[in-house]
């Protein structure tokens, strides 16, 4: 039967009675119902019609036909002596998903051969030439490219055997009716604003609800007009054939049906607009009803045109920012500068004569292989766009798609450059508690000095500005915990709080032990982030600077200077406080050995017990200079964070985003050299500390140890 298809038309139609009846007759008996579906099948195969061969060269014509469960079609010759004739038959019974699509491979070896006119009354030419095409239909657009196409309309038909196959082919079975779509619509405009409300109710019983804020201007009557623009476009979208829309507005509805004349240019607009969606329907009407039953709708447009956002229940959403008649017109005015050439739709462009459109299937291969391919080099966005654009090639959203395929490349992200900007605001410590919060940090290695030291721990107040620093042979836990218990403990008394850096020294369990044996807390700064422990920077900075100014050849000599330069330090009158350390800790400025030179007033009229009552009085004055300290300290900190803040680049993280990490944060920076990326990953946030301060994770899930700031990573665009 299968090899009966070419020559008898619609054969899957008259072979599928037959068919069927064998199927439900699983034990093989010939009644009355087989032998009847058996000799109708003979009837038809009694007259087959004559076969023509095609001449080589001739054009061929190509009759489609559908029904809902088989597809059919017939390719025809003409011929001056005997009109047309039919080359070959084409029919097949759909199955599942395929009565969803059409079959039709079997015409190839006509299909290369000769120019083929397609006579149909479907519109095959307009859907497999949209620009949006997809999916399947995508494919067949694409395999039917490479033959030589004509689309026509039917024609008057001359064969007989052409005729009894349209005959055949014009459904034996009742044609299923589309079922209708009820919307009601309303239109709303209020001082705050205008918008509209749709309600859409499908065949099945499914009630949408969607309600439209407009950004412009809109009278009542324009409002009413949008709503029902609106509601026939989403019908539309949901593929509907037939609907019936209910609005209470009678000015739309008698100018629709022709009782009223649009005066107004706008209404005039609105009312083409209208019409011109509609007429894209099989079956259309309006329902004018009262106010009073078209309540829904309205509640959604007055929902629309106010500023109401707490909804009791999921309704969509949108904002409209230009009218509904505007593309119309921007089409037509846009339409001047394309051309079609050669079959092809160019646009005329002021550096080049013509550029060629291209549809977003071909966009995308273009921009993968000029960004990437033999010629592509990774270039950025609108240089990329730009190549493209001089090789001839023109779509509408030419820089955007470029500019998202580079974000989103992985070679150009992992290579990117580094970021140096600040990626968060600053946020300044206060803390006027004098000795209750310290930074630590450890400076060196530095030229052996006596006693094999090379190192030198370093510590100061966040608020006194007051350091103690002790150069040590090795940097190990035990080092540490004898500094503090020796340097910041037994001096100052126990602190609240002391900052480290990630160093082994200090993150480790002999530290932690320690100082939660005195409930002191511990903090670490973020990895590659010295930023994080401000304070112990700045007194390295102060340290290494006199330490440099002071020594000459003998570098050896730099742990012998220490006191001198504490001394120095603890002495000097410093910015953020405007009192020197010596007096934020004890009262009173410090005797230099510069006043015992050249006395002052205080060395020359020194009496002993007069100084010791002065002294009980500078002590009783010390809380309020330490609250002036506060408060010039509070102030030189904001003057510093505005300042900064000037040159963050704010970078949008979040928990669980996928990030890249700074290579030279990791230590791997030197693996290849010159060549090694300046990221890597990706790693997912899993935990945000403190604002710019995350807790990293692989992949597979595996937690990274410390946490990393902001300023180290950088988004990654899958």
């Amino acid at each position: 039967m299968a090899a009966l298809n070419r020559f008898v038309s619609k054969s899957a139609d008259k072979q599928m009675p037959f068919f069927t009846t064998l199927r439900q007759n699983k034990k093989f008996k010939c009644g009355p119902a087989e032998q009847e579906a058996f000799e109708a099948l003979k009837s038809h195969l009694k007259n087959l019609p004559t076969i023509a061969r095609a001449k080589e060269g001739g054009k061929l014509q190509l009759y489609i036909s559908a029904s809902p469960k088989t597809v059919a079609a017939v390719l025809v010759a003409e011929t001056k002596n005997k009109g047309q004739q039919p080359v070959y038959f084409v029919s097949h019974v759909l199955n599942g998903p395929e009565t969803r699509y059409t079959l039709a491979r079997k015409l190839r070896p006509y299909f290369d051969a000769h120019t083929i006119e397609v006579l149909t009354n479907f519109p095959l030419e307009k859907a497999i030439s949209k620009l949006d095409t997809s999916g399947r239909l995508l494919k067949w657009a694409i395999e039917l490219s490479e033959f030589d196409l004509e689309f026509r309309p039917r024609t008057a038909i001359k064969a007989q055997a052409l005729a009894d196959f349209i005959v055949e082919a014009s459904y034996q079975e009742d044609e299923v009716q589309a079922e209708v779509w009820d919307v009601s619509v309303d239109g709303s405009a209020a001082q705050k604003g205008s918008g509209a409300g749709i309600i859409m109710k499908s065949p099945a019983g499914d009630i949408f609800e969607y309600a439209i804020k407009f950004t412009f201007n809109a009278s009542n009557n324009e409002a009413e007009y949008e709503a029902a623009i609106a509601g026939i476009q989403m019908c539309l979208a949901a593929d509907a054939k037939r609907v019936i829309l209910t609005t209470d507005s009678q000015l739309v509805a008698s100018q629709f049906s022709g009782e009223y004349e649009a005066k107004e240019p706008s209404m005039v607009k609105y009312l083409e607009k209208l019409r011109s969606v509609s007429a894209q329907l099989e079956k259309f009407s309006i329902n004018l009803v009262p106010r009073a039953e078209n309540t829904l709708a309205d509640a959604l447009s007055k929902l629309a045109s106010s500023n109401v956002a707490d909804l009791k229940r999921t309704v969509m959403m949108e904002v409209m920012n230009k009218r509904n008649f505007a593309e119309a017109k921007k089409a037509r005015r846009d339409s001047v500068w394309y051309i079609i050439l050669w079959g092809r739709l160019y646009k005329k462009s002021f550096s080049l004569p013509f550029l060629r459109c291209l549809t977003a299937f071909e966009s995308a291969r273009l921009i993968e292989e000029m960004h990437e391919g033999t010629c592509g080099n990774h270039a950025g966005g609108k240089p990329l766009a730009i190549i493209c654009q001089r090789q001839g090639y023109y779509w509408p959203t030419m820089l955007e798609d470029c500019r998202a395929y580079v974000k989103k490349c992985e070679k150009c992200q992992k290579f990117s450059a580094v970021i140096n900007l600040p990626a968060n605001d600053l946020m300044p410590i206060l803390n006027p508690i004098p000795f209750a919060q310290w930074g630590m940090d450890i400076v060196g290695p530095f030229p052996m000095a006596a006693g094999g030291r090379k190192f030198l721990i370093v510590a100061v107040d966040y608020f006194t500005k007051w350091i103690e620093a002790e150069p040590v042979a090795k940097i190990t836990a035990n080092q540490v915990k004898k500094f503090i218990w020796k340097n910041i403990i037994t001096r100052f008394g126990l602190p609240q709080a002391i900052v480290f850096y990630h160093g082994s020294q200090f993150d480790c369990a002999p530290i932690q032990c320690f100082l939660g044996l005195y409930r002191v807390k511990l903090a670490h700064s973020s990895v590659c982030h010295p930023q994080s422990n401000g304070q112990a920077e700045a007194a390295n900075k102060q340290i290494l600077a006199a330490l440099k100014k002071k020594l000459e050849d003998c570098k050896g000599k730099w742990a012998d200077l220490m006191p001198e330069i504490l001394w120095c330090n603890r002495t000097a009158i410093k910015e953020a406080t405007g009192e020197s350390p010596f007096k934020l800790s004890f009262g009173s400025e410090a005797v230099i050995p510069a006043e015992m030179a050249l006395p002052t007033m205080r060395i020359q009229h020194y009496d002993e017990e007069r100084n010791d009552q002065l002294l009980r009085h500078q002590l009783d004055f010390m809380p309020e200079i330490r609250m002036k300290a506060e408060v010039s300290s509070a102030a030189y900190k904001s003057r510093m964070s505005r300042a900064y803040n000037k040159k963050v680049r704010h970078r949008p993280l979040g928990v669980g985003d996928l990030v890249l990490r700074r290579t030279a944060a990791t230590g791997k920076g030197n693996a290849q050299g010159k060549l090694t990326a300046n990221w890597e990953g990706p790693y997912q946030m899993w935990e945000e500390i403190v604002p710019g301060s995350y807790r990293l994770m692989q992949m597979d899930g595996t937690a990274l140890k410390n946490s990393w700031n902001a300023s180290t990573l950088r988004k990654y665009y899958v």
